[in-house]
């Protein structure tokens, strides 16, 4: 049975900023359950793993040697008087707290073992509620430096596997996902002699997003290598080194046994040296590069890039309807304010590609969620399964193409009877633009759009599940989750053709009646309108749009696999473990 460290700052049900956290969390209760043996390691987030929720063992403390030089270190000749001198000014070497915990209310058997590092010298772990501390500190963040805060955490990551490896723990692989785990494979295999016990275990990156500077960790000045205790030269003959700055996710692909990403199509772009361009609400255009400028390391340093498209939890499913967390949010609104339910539990709306009975049940589901938007939303939607309804759902940030849904929605005829539904969240000033923009276009056309910053008042499966349609025009996706969801629910994506998107939408066919779904090429807020304009169309033709919801019900990918964790599970047995 081999053991398997994973290694990162975000992994579900604990911490999550993203789409990571559940790739990491699900993938190692997957494996967990296939027999391998998991330990799961995230930073100390103390706020948000305490009691109730979390049952938190501290365990032990060790050095972690990152930062200047100990005392010790230096020469015994030294006069003692430049000695003190120097130890009257030395940093000391920061310590780490190691923590076991175990969520509240959950059984030993399938759970993934959680350990927890604290300690880091900015006290920023320990802050984090995920709101006004995200678990990623912003750029603009001026009190902490983020490349000592996670190369603090790598370091200490190493040290307390090679202390349990010496206890008879040894891994066989040690699995970091993201730039904050990047330096861990340089520091384990330029210091091998720290780690003695740690010696034979495989390295594997999981790269979920390389796309720009910022998701790199790529903006570190040189010095950082001397607060790791890492050689110059990494970074004079370009190991370490892109544009000037340290970079932790080239020094992970650099140093790593094995690397891979997140869908095929992701693999292709991170590896080419395409350009793309948008223009932004401000009429600005603003280029961009899928491979945020790394696609040279690859053929220069001779490295394989492995795309292995990610799956969704077996919980988004229309059989699984009335199951779950997100579920017993909608419970007893839905026996209390939908007259059709005569109070009856929604899992009785449960459904399969099967069911004779799919279509009103999916209608009863749509016209109870127009409803609880009138009420919840402060909308004006009418209680009609003929009326279109686009669901939009997630971050607002750029990369998920809110530039081109803002401008199209500003030159949308809204007088037509199409409804957007529109969940979406974030803090900084960009999302907080986008936001605004949404809460005005909501305010003055609630009969066509409701909006929502919060992710309870439309849970995730009540909205694939309702809606007719997902709206999706992502600038690049390295995977992404909501396309293949709302597919399982019969939802049809309207996508661009970009990453794990283009592996899994394939645009209906009108002649042939193939496809899934409806994709566009450019970022460009014209194409994607005329890809739901063509959705529309194919929507107001009842025996066009079931044979497309039939399609879209397989929840197949291109290369005919299905959605489950286990096929991507096998494949990770199969070239990232092997």
């Amino acid at each position: 049975m081999e053991k398997i460290w994973m290694v990162a700052v975000e992994a579900k049900p604990h911490a999550t900023a993203g789409g990571t956290s559940a790739v990491v969390g699900t993938l190692s209760r997957v494996l967990r359950q296939r027999g391998y043996d998991v330990r799961l390691v995230l930073p100390y987030y103390s706020v948000l793993m305490r009691p109730p929720r979390y049952q938190v063992d501290y365990l032990f403390s060790l050095d972690v040697p990152v930062g200047p030089e100990p005392l010790a270190t230096l020469p015994e000749e030294w006069p003692p008087v430049l000695r003190s001198y120097l130890w009257e000014r030395a940093e000391p070497r920061p310590q780490a707290f190691v923590y076991q915990a175990c969520p509240a209310g959950e059984g030993d058997a399938g759970e993934v073992p959680l350990y927890l590092i604290g300690g880091d010298p900015y006290h920023y772990f320990a802050r984090v509620n995920g709101r006004d501390e995200p678990i990623y500190p912003p750029l603009e963040e001026v009190s902490v430096d983020a490349g000592r805060l996670y190369t603090f955490f790598c370091r200490a990551a190493l040290e307390m596997m090679d202390a349990f490896a010496r206890q008879g723990w040894q891994p066989d692989i040690i699995h970091c996902h993201d730039w904050p785990t990047g330096l861990l494979p340089a520091l384990l295999k330029h210091a091998p002699a720290a780690f003695p016990a740690l010696e034979g275990a495989r390295v594997a990156l999981t790269i979920h997003n390389s796309s720009a500077t910022v998701y790199q960790g790529g903006w570190f000045s040189p010095q950082l290598l001397h607060y790791a205790g890492l050689p110059q030269a990494l970074f004079d003959y370009g190991q370490l080194q892109h544009q000037g700055c340290v970079n932790f996710i080239k020094g992970g692909i650099l140093f790593a046994d094995v690397v891979n990403t997140v869908s095929e199509g992701y693999a292709d772009e991170l590896q080419d040296d395409a350009e793309e361009s948008f223009v932004d609400l401000a009429g600005l255009r603003k280029a961009y590069r899928y491979s945020g400028g790394l696609d040279y390391v690859w053929s220069q340093y001779q490295v394989d890039l492995l795309g292995i498209r990610n799956g969704i939890d077996d919980c988004y499913t229309p059989a699984a309807i009335g199951q779950g967390a997100d579920w017993s949010l909608v419970e007893q609104d839905w026996r209390e304010h939908y007259p059709p339910a005569e109070g009856r539990p929604i899992a009785g709306w449960a459904y399969t590609a099967e069911d004779i009975d799919f279509w009103s049940k999916k209608m009863d589901l749509k016209r109870y969620l127009q409803e609880r938007c009138n009420r919840l939303l402060r909308a004006d939607f009418a209680l009609d399964e003929a009326v279109p309804l686009v669901a939009i759902r997630s971050r607002l940030v750029e990369q998920k193409g809110f530039d081109l849904i803002l401008q199209g929605l500003r030159q949308w005829d809204f007088g037509r009877p199409v409804q957007f539904l529109v969940v979406a969240w974030g803090e900084d000033a960009c999302a907080v633009n986008y936001r605004l923009e949404l809460e005005d276009l909501a305010g003055q056309y609630p009969q066509r759009l409701a909006f929502s910053r919060s992710w309870r008042d439309v849970p995730e499966p009540l909205h694939y599940a309702g809606a007719d349609m997902l709206l999706m025009p992502s600038l690049f996706e390295p995977c992404g989750l909501p396309h293949m969801m709302a597919l399982r629910y019969g939802t049809i994506p309207i996508v661009r053709r970009t990453g794990g998107l283009a592996d899994v939408v394939q645009d209906f066919d009108l002649v042939s009646g193939t496809g899934n779904g409806f994709d566009f090429i450019a970022p460009d807020q014209r194409e994607m309108v005329q890809a739901l304009e063509r959705a529309l169309r194919v929507y107001a033709s009842p025996e066009q749009w079931r044979r497309l919801v039939h399609n879209a019900l397989q929840a197949r990918d291109r290369r005919g696999d299905d959605f489950s964790w286990q096929t991507a599970v096998d494949r990770y047995m199969q070239e990232v473990y092997a």
